[in-house]
């Protein structure tokens, strides 16, 4: 294991290189993965986990500032595995942390964070309201923000 630090002037990142993971990363569990989850496929060189609006906004600042190029993880599955993969360096922005669910019934209305799943939206509309609902199938595992954005399945 190797610790490394990115540094930029409004956020330090601290990340760890675990370099027996390989064998467990790379398993092809899906044919649709199986050109992805290769190892000469570039992967993330750091993945990055905010839980508030300004680290996200750190995280572009400073993936731009050492040309790193940027990619979105929306807290559903991805098919293609894009998320995961590129041609250059580059840094996953993993919204898994930022899910939260607000659901105003009076005013017909939901502010949804980028790493909430489709299911966890479905779930706070139930326990608000018995007649309002978000029609988007039934795959409760896609990311809100990747169906919005025609993503998803």
């Amino acid at each position: 294991m190797m610790n490394s630090r990115l540094n930029c002037s409004v956020i330090t990142l601290h990340f760890r290189r675990f370099h027996n993971l390989s064998s467990i990363q790379n398993q092809q569990c899906h044919h649709l993965f199986s050109t992805h989850l290769h190892p000469n496929i570039r992967k993330p060189s750091v993945i990055v986990t905010p839980t508030i609006e300004t680290q996200i906004q750190a995280a572009l600042f400073c993936a731009k500032k050492h040309r790193y190029e940027m990619r979105i993880r929306d807290g559903g599955h991805d098919f293609e595995g894009l998320s995961y993969t590129a041609d250059v360096p580059f840094v996953m922005l993993d919204l898994v942390n930022m899910r939260a669910i607000d659901v105003n019934v009076a005013n017909r209305t939901a502010w949804v964070q980028g790493g909430a799943l489709l299911g966890e939206l479905y779930y706070t509309i139930s326990q608000k309201t018995d007649t309002l609902y978000f029609p988007a199938g039934i795959w409760a595992g896609v990311g809100v923000s990747g169906f919005l954005s025609g993503g998803g399945c």
